[in-house]
């Protein structure tokens, strides 16, 4: 046992003394801790607390056996869990950068899928929506900039026929002004007077000719300006193709031509019936222009699957040019590259046609065919009896 006495200045102190004992019977250490007590002047008290190492030097020496042994095991588990861990934080993060590369080619097809209530699942979550904000807006400026160009190219166009309309009135115009002054000039200077009567046709001739023009483009500029309204009712399509196609009797006796309808019975459609008046007028009226003499024009109305009725006039006579037949609805266009005045018309017949039937949801064209060439048009059909 240690001795008090060369403990003594330190217990007397108050300080608290740490030593080790060896007990040389049995070998095993001891730890002791000795404190002073309060004391009396005669009698002095000590705390003194023992306990073997024993249990403490096994269990350190055991860890020296096999130290060796769990080394590795620890090595192997640090990085089997650090190997985890890495895997846990790092998938999400490639997910995400993944997503971010595709963000940064403005791909917006595919999302991040993390789920987590965690950093990254709120991260992700904020990735879809700026993907979706991001790909809404794309589109949104992808269709302005279609329309953007559209209305460009309209814009241009207008322009163009702006200045084709200029010119072509110009031209339209000038020759019968030209005409009718120089007849004019004629019958006031007083020569021929024995031709006044036919200076004076020609004068009207020509006066009709320019009323016409200038009739037909006050009408296409209503079409143009979106201030035609039509007024629908049931009309009777066989009964208003009759009526039109015999006030042409006229003109198809001065070509030697024949007309047949061809009708399997009365059908009925809904239309602005003076309108598709004024398309079958201007339908025949070119058809029996470009017709050859002695030809019969074909007229056929029928009904379709879709629940339409379709009118084809066709005439016999050449045919229409392939880079010609989607500009014929153009207006001043004529087929015609001379701009014969003989053949009659006033380039505009067939646009205003166009524009009528476009403001009646009609499907139209023109093609060629065995004989010659036809116009075809379709109207809803109407059940119901004509109201005119």
């Amino acid at each position: 046992m240690p001795k008090l006495e060369q403990y003594e200045s330190r217990l007397q102190d108050g300080s608290l003394v740490q030593a080790e004992w060896i007990d040389n019977w049995s070998g095993v250490q001891y730890a002791i801790l000795i404190k002073s007590l309060a004391h009396s002047e005669n009698t002095e008290r000590y705390l003194f607390v023992m306990t073997s190492l024993q249990p403490v030097g096994e269990a350190v020496e055991i860890l020296k056996k096999y130290f060796v042994y769990l080394t590795p095991v620890i090595i192997m588990l640090t990085i089997i869990l650090s190997l985890i861990y890495s895997r846990i934080v790092s998938r999400p993060l490639v997910t995400l950068n993944r997503a971010a590369a595709r963000l940064a080619k403005l791909d917006f097809t595919m999302e991040p899928e993390i789920h987590s209530k965690d950093e990254f699942g709120e991260l992700s979550r904020n990735l879809n929506a700026l993907s979706q904000n991001l790909d809404t807006t794309l589109k949104e400026l992808t269709n302005m900039n279609v329309k953007l160009q559209v209305e460009m190219e309209e814009k241009r166009r207008s322009e163009q026929l702006r200045k084709e309309l200029i010119a072509n009135i110009s031209h339209e115009l000038k020759t019968p002004l030209g005409i009718v002054k120089g007849f004019a000039e004629g019958l006031q200077d007083g020569v021929a007077s024995d031709k006044k009567d036919r200076y004076l046709n020609h004068i009207v001739n020509e006066t009709d000719r320019m009323n016409a023009l200038i009739m037909d483009m006050l009408e296409l500029s209503k079409f143009e300006v979106k201030a035609i309204h039509l007024t629908l009712r049931s009309v009777s399509m066989t009964n208003l193709v009759q009526n039109v196609a015999d006030s042409f009797s006229h003109q198809l006796e001065e070509k030697h031509l024949q007309y047949k309808l061809n009708k399997v019975e009365e059908l009925f459609v809904k239309a602005d019936s003076r309108r598709i008046e004024q398309v079958v007028l201007n339908l025949l009226s070119n058809a029996i222009r470009h017709a050859v003499e002695n030809s019969v024009i074909s007229i056929s109305i029928e009904r379709t699957y879709s629940g339409k009725v379709v009118t084809v006039i066709e005439n016999a006579g050449p045919p229409i040019a392939e880079d010609d037949l989607n500009r014929v609805w153009d207006q001043f266009y004529r087929i015609e590259r001379s701009r014969d005045r003989k053949s009659g018309g006033t380039g505009l017949g067939l646009a205003i046609v166009k524009h009528i039937l476009e403001l009646h949801d009609s499907e139209f064209g023109v093609a060629n065919t065995n004989q010659g060439v036809a116009f075809s048009f379709t109207l809803y059909e109407s059940r119901g009896e004509p109201h005119e």
